[in-house]
This record gives structure tokens, sequence and C-alpha cells, in this order.
């Protein structure tokens, strides 16, 4: 499992802004797709890497079903014709596009082009964070308490005492000397002296230290986690979330919801009944948007950690199944260091736990959210391929925009035919 607080498409917004398609990479791609659709032509067509089967809960064949994420800034950028030819039926348009004042006049736009391409558009929510933050729907917080208590400790202290030493010094004494001189042709002399330094000894008291310990009790603070319910305040917000998403639906044009966030931060294990309560909203959710839109569609982005998902997020799969049309897992395999193989593992898992409701396995058009450089066409396709060969029904790009290599529309529209 990976700890997963920050791992979500509105991370993602945020992390893959300023990379940009890389205009050869196309070409390569055109040309190893072609080759690869010739080869496909010639080989048996039991050969399931080269052959896209998907299928419903009763095993029946269905058209593929495409659908990708959008940015509100990306919605003047949209080459309606281009993603229908490639198979894109549904859009999820962030919430900024339906809140923000600056997208107003290209919503209406961008509706209308929806409307006329017969793609359906539904107001991608974040449900479950707001400001950086994770919101535990059953009011469950946590908060510090600092706390005093006395302790004992050694502190050092310096002890001073006196030692007799002995210390030299210098004083100036006189020393005699005979200065000789003639006198009368008489050698005499006369005493004289000059000043000499001589050394002496004296005994002298000298103040000196040294280091000991001693006991005191010294004040000291722990800090010490504990839990509290606002379940007044998590009603509020829910209840708040809950009519921010019927306004949602009631726009002309909008005729799906999409929730993203709806779950814990990876310590849904830490909440009681965290599995259930995230159910409960997602049934509250759904009843409240069929009632004012009866065939709006209901989707999540859940995460895809199979049989740990509920444990971990809150999101169980065959639970959710009974309240949302279509489960969005993202199994983003560049955040998880996997590749097309645990893809289809994990679509395999998922769609077989789904209570009967489509999947649309969420996909990365980029290699990760640490290194958002686009992958190739041919890569992508791949990627499509191992979800719908183990029982997706469709797929989700995450997401349009500098990070998708616009060359994956030219293949895409024949998937599954």
């Amino acid at each position: 499992m990976i700890y997963a607080e920050n791992i979500g498409n509105e991370t993602s917004v945020n992390n893959t802004e300023n990379n940009v398609n890389d205009s050869n990479s196309n070409n390569n791609d055109e040309n190893e797709i072609k080759h690869n659709q010739s080869t496909n032509t010639s080989n048996n067509s039991s050969n399931t890497q080269n052959t896209v089967k998907t299928s419903t809960s009763s095993g029946s064949a269905s058209t593929v079903h495409g659908s990708m994420w959008v940015k509100a800034s990306d919605m003047g950028n949209i080459n309606f014709a281009q993603i229908k030819t490639g198979g894109i039926q549904d859009i999820f348009l962030h919430q900024l596009a339906l809140s923000d004042s600056k997208f107003k006049a290209n919503l209406t736009a961008f509706l209308n082009n929806a409307k006329n391409a017969g793609i359906r558009v539904s107001a991608w929510v974040l449900c479950l964070k707001s400001n950086g933050k994770f919101i535990d729907p059953t009011g469950r917080y946590t908060y510090s308490v600092s706390t005093s208590y006395k302790t004992k400790v050694k502190k050092a202290y310096k002890y001073w005492y006196k030692v007799k030493v002995k210390v030299a010094y210098k004083k100036s004494v006189k020393k005699y000397y005979k200065s000789y001189y003639y006198s009368h042709g008489k050698l005499k002399y006369k005493l004289k002296y000059k000043l000499v330094k001589k050394t002496y000894y004296k005994y002298v008291y000298k103040s000196t230290y040294k280091i000991k310990y001693k006991t005191v009790y010294q004040t000291k603070y722990k800090k010490t986690t504990k839990l509290g319910y606002n379940k007044a305040y998590a009603y509020s917000y829910m209840n708040n979330l809950t009519k921010r998403i019927v306004s949602y639906a009631k726009i002309n044009g909008i005729n799906g919801i999409h929730l993203d966030y709806i779950r814990y931060s990876g310590k849904a294990y830490a909440s009681p009944g965290g599995t259930t309560t995230i159910t409960n909203l997602v049934a509250k959710i759904t009843k409240a948007v069929k009632t004012v839109k009866p065939n709006a569609l209901l989707s999540a982005a859940l995460m895809p950690e199979t049989n740990a998902n509920a444990y971990y997020y809150g999101q169980d799969y065959t639970q959710l199944g009974n309240y949302l049309d279509v489960l969005i897992p993202m199994v983003y395999k560049g955040n998880y260091n996997k590749d097309a193989a645990w893809i289809g593992k994990t679509s395999k898992y998922i769609s077989s736990h789904s209570n009967g409701k489509p999947v649309w396995i969420g996909l990365t058009t980029y290699k990760s959210d640490a290194k958002p450089t686009p992958l190739s066409a041919t890569e992508l396709l791949n990627d499509v391929k191992a979800a719908l060969n183990n029982g997706a029904a469709g797929y989700a790009l995450f997401r349009y925009g500098n990070v998708l290599n616009n060359n994956f529309f030219n293949y895409s529209g024949s998937l599954g035919c």
C-alpha cells in the first residue's frame, strides 16, 4: 500500500501544468502504431495482446467507453471533433469552471460545443479535501495537548577552591664589582655596582575549579495526540457539500457528477465505521442528485489498492457499486512504479468486485506525477488495452492538456472494434 494522502487528480492537476508534447514522438508513434495495426491484421485473432475485448458483467460484448478529466483552464483548447472521433463520450470538468466567475463565458461555449458533439459533461467535484487537508466525515479530528512534568536531571557546575602553588618572580639587586684605575703610577680600584635581576620563589594561593554534578528538578513538556469529534461541523460540511453538488447538477448542460477525494487520506482504519460513512455519503449525494436530475451519471474517482482499499481509504468497491453508475479507479501505474500488467491485474480485480457496475479505468497520460512527461500514443493505447482485456468497460484519461499526446485520438476510436 502506498500511503496516499496527497495522491489524487487535484494533486496531478497542479504538478503537470508546465509540460509540453513532443511532436517528433508523435511521428514515431504514428509509424509504430501503423506497423502494429498491419501486423495485427495478419495475426491470428485469438492473440489477446493485439485484440481488445470488453464485456459487461453478463459477458456480452459492449462498446468501449472513453472519458477524460479536463481542467477549467483547458476548456477553450479542446478539439471536440478530434476527441469524439477518438472515442471520448464523457468529460469530467473541474469544479472551478462552474464556481469561478472568470470561466463563465468559456463555460457556456464549452457546454454548447460538448452538446453538439454528443459528449456528456459531468462536474468534477473535490469532496473531502479542503485547503489541502482531508475532512473526516465522521467529525473525527486530532489535536495536541502539551503537559508539564518534573524530572530529576544532573546539572553540571563549577566547584571553586584554593591551592598553594610555588611561583617565581624577579627582583632587582645590586651586584658589586671592582673598578680599577691608575693613580700616580699605582694601580688602584674602587667598588661599584650595577642592578641585575635575580629570580626568587614564593608560595601563593590560587583559585581554580573542577566540574561537579548535582541533582536538580527540571520542568519538561510532552505532547500527546488526542482524538476529538466535532459532529456538528462534519454534519454541516457534508450538507454544504451535497448542496453544492446539487447546484452543479442543476446547471443546464451538466449531466453528471464525478466525485473526487471521496475518501480518507490513508487512515480510514483509524476511524470506526469509516467505510460505512463513505458509502452513506455517496448514497446521500446520489439520492440528492437523482432527485433533481434522474438521468445524471454518478461516478467517483477511487483508489486502486484492491482488497486493501476499504481498510485504508474507506472505499469499498462492492458497496459503492450500489449507488454509483460507474466506478473509476485511478490505476496510475507511474505513481506506483508499476507497468501495464499491473493495470490489467487491478482492472480484473475491481471489475469483479463492482457489484455489476461498469468500471472505467483511470489512466495517466504521462509517466508519473514526479515525471510528467507525456506517454507515447503507443504506450497509452497499450495501457488502455490492458484494462479493456481484463474486464473494464472503458477508460478515463487523466488528463486533457499539455500532458496528453493528442496522436492517441487518431487510433483510440477503433478500440473495441
